[in-house]
């Protein structure tokens, strides 16, 4: 059985835009320099070539970045933390790096759906997209204190 925090401390669809803002522009920052390096390095093969490197070094570091971090100890991306978010399992603890991949994943399947999976954020009980839904995680308002750490990570069966 888990416990559900009230709504008000629920992270919502406004608040979880502003972050991904955020963490776009941090990966961008570093991605950017890695990217037209790459482009530089592997010009002589062509460019469409170069591209599709270039893009799957992009999609594997956000992955990993979100990934990571929203396993880690801090519960969130720097963007989600700057905005006082962090993202645990139902039960209101932190994800292991596997749920996270699979939330990450969802994303996906959320993007593909006409964004429709983002959007349910908007109107869903306990603002869940599909990809929380599918992951079994909520984006919870408040950063990580000693108050709300609740130990080990959750079980990665999404």
């Amino acid at each position: 059985m888990s416990t559900l925090p009230p709504v008000a401390g629920l992270g919502g669809l406004t608040w979880r835009i502003a972050a991904y803002l955020v963490d776009v522009v941090i990966e961008v920052t570093v991605m950017l320099p890695v990217g037209m390096g790459i482009g530089r390095a592997l010009e002589p093969g062509g460019s469409d070539f170069a591209g599709v490197v270039a893009t799957g070094v992009s999609l594997l570091f956000d992955s990993a970045y979100f990934s990571v971090f929203e396993s880690s100890a801090m519960q969130a991306t720097p963007g989600k933390w700057l905005l006082g978010m962090r993202v645990t399992g139902l039960d209101g603890r932190r994800i292991s790096v596997m749920r996270a991949c699979a939330r990450y994943a969802g994303k996906g399947l959320s993007a593909v759906l006409l964004f429709l999976g983002f959007a349910m954020i908007a109107s869903h009980s306990r603002k869940q997209g599909l990809h929380d839904i599918l992951a079994r995680t909520l984006v919870l308002r408040g950063r990580v204190t000693q108050a709300t750490k609740l130990g080990t990570p959750s079980p990665s069966r999404p």
